[in-house]
């Protein structure tokens, strides 16, 4: 048996300024994706003035998240797979993450690039969504742990 710390002192815990900055970081960039969408669905002509805004802080936003993702493969992983919580959602967040990293890069330089649209896309819809989940599920550990007789 795995001695599990406390919810507080967990090694995976993740400090309150990187949650903020994490989850800024990653609303801007599904709200940049969306408005990217919007403004490309079934456009043939000129893309809209704000596009290239748009499009420009969603680019900016990939390096940022990747940094934090890099981040989470050093410290977080690690330590929550040790501890055995929440590894469902988890392996599901890298794989959506690394899908993203890969379909966004095809977007721009890969060849079928109406494939890699739409897979990013869809994979942009699920990673807020896996994330909310992942991390209701550990506070929900966390709250089972508190209540749990040492």
């Amino acid at each position: 048996m795995i001695d599990v710390p406390g919810p507080t002192g967990r090694p995976s815990r993740m400090t309150v300024t990187f949650q903020a900055l994490g989850g800024a970081a990653l609303a801007v960039s599904f709200i940049t994706g969306l408005l990217l969408f919007i403004g490309e669905s079934g456009r043939e002509e000129e893309p809209l003035p704000w596009m290239h805004t748009c499009l420009v802080l969603h680019g900016i936003l990939n390096a940022v998240l990747c940094g934090f993702f890099g981040y989470l493969l050093a410290r977080h992983i690690p330590s929550g797979w040790t501890m055995r919580v929440n590894r469902g959602t988890g392996v599901l967040l890298i794989v959506v993450s690394v899908g993203l990293i890969v379909t966004g890069l095809g977007r721009y330089y890969g060849s079928s690039r109406e494939i890699y649209y739409w897979v990013h896309f869809v994979l942009g819809l699920i990673l807020p969504v896996g994330v909310g989940f992942h991390i209701w599920l550990g506070q929900r550990w966390a709250r089972k742990v508190e209540r749990t007789p040492k």
